[in-house]
């Protein structure tokens, strides 16, 4: 068993996931060693060449799964539940950070999920100020309905598997709200979670319209309270909020 799998949905990346790959790759062999880790890709119903290139750059000893429909929740939920390792780290192929995954990996025995923020410093978001704005309120709906402390839930994240696979497990939400729901339920059993900030820019536009994703994260978030208002608080809060120098002092001894 490998003592890290790093999961990332893939939908429509052929322009971009090749270098990706390479780099995230000499990241990870030089941080969890060669043999100790592997990718698990969810392909989530890609209709360009992002599987025949997968196909030339993947390793042996990595995993490939593929979603017929586009869903990012499942692909996630499918990653999450595919994943035998101890941690693992979730990130998009377009969105990471590697300071915020060497601190995650110095920090993995403290606790159980680790989400990097694009909020928490604005000195390093470089995101479009649109896209600013929908982050914003996405996250001000989920401060007022769920009382969640943090600044994001959809950055990439590094978490103990053997910690939180049961909690994923009874998640209901799917497409872009299901690491939100699963951060609420962590959050509220008395969890150990942590927020640092990561660096943030966009490579490629978005592959939806943003009305339409607007439209349902708002109907998505609502629907989720109700659901979730039987699930109360079991512990107080273990919530660690760090800043991007303590992120880059980690980072800058492994380097």
């Amino acid at each position: 068993m490998k003592s890290v799998e790093v999961i990332i949905p893939i939908y429509n990346e052929e322009k971009t996931i090749k270098n990706q790959v390479i780099k995230l790759r000499k990241f990870f062999d030089n941080v969890i060693g060669k043999k100790n880790w592997n990718f698990i890709f969810i392909d989530n119903g890609s209709t360009d060449n992002s599987r025949k290139i997968l196909e030339k750059i993947i390793k042996s000893n990595d995993r490939y799964f593929y979603k017929q429909i586009p869903n990012y929740g499942v692909a996630l939920r499918e990653g999450i539940i595919n994943c035998n390792s101890d941690y693992a780290f979730i990130c998009d192929i377009d969105q990471w950070d590697l300071p915020f995954f060497s601190w995650c990996w110095a920090y993995r025995k403290k606790f159980d999920y680790i989400v990097g923020s694009r909020r928490s410093d604005p000195t390093i978001n470089k995101a479009p100020l649109l896209r600013k704005v929908l982050t914003l309120g996405l996250n001000i709906m989920i401060t007022i309905l769920f009382n969640y402390m943090g600044t994001d839930t959809h950055g990439p994240k590094f978490v103990n598997m053997k910690r939180i696979k049961n909690t994923a497990k009874k998640v209901i939400s799917r497409r872009g709200q299901f690491d939100t729901e699963l951060l609420i339920r962590l959050s509220r059993g008395g969890f150990k979670i942590a927020e640092a900030p990561i660096k943030h820019f966009e490579i490629r536009k978005n592959k939806f319209p943003i009305i339409k994703k607007i439209l349902w994260n708002i109907y998505a978030l609502i629907k989720m309270y109700f659901f979730l208002k039987k699930i109360k608080w079991k512990k107080k809060v273990y919530f660690n909020q760090f800043c991007r120098d303590d992120v880059l002092k980690i980072y800058n001894k492994n380097i």
